[in-house]
């Protein structure tokens, strides 16, 4: 199960703050979503953008100071996920997306019968 998850949600970079991987991904406990952690250090809401498109689910953000300007663009497919779910919230620099799985995409236990 672990494996659908890696490759249902994929992730298309477009630039990341300080040159590392700047995001994780967690499945919720019940397997029934997941939740997608930005680290966006030292933006704010006004600053962070977050569009659904299609199958992909996108992240911007943008800030310019006197001394120097930040950017972050970062896409992920959401293939699977239900696009209504999609719930962004930011606290202290941590943006949390969370998708859960379509109904048709949840696992579905089906029944053995014997002839």
């Amino acid at each position: 199960m672990s494996d659908y998850f890696a490759t249902i949600i994929g992730s298309r970079p477009h630039g990341s703050i300080f040159g590392r991987r700047d995001y994780d991904i967690v499945r919720d406990d019940d397997g029934n979503g997941v939740t997608i952690e930005v680290e966006l250090p030292g933006l704010d809401i006004d600053d962070v953008e977050v569009t659904v498109e299609g199958d992909s689910l996108n992240v911007e953000a943008e800030k310019e100071t006197e001394r120097r300007s930040t950017s972050f663009r970062r896409g992920f497919s959401i293939e699977g996920f239900d696009r209504k779910s999609v719930k962004p919230v930011l606290v202290n620099g941590i943006l949390s997306i969370h998708l859960a799985l379509s109904q048709s995409s949840k696992p579905k236990k089906i029944k053995v019968a014997s002839a």
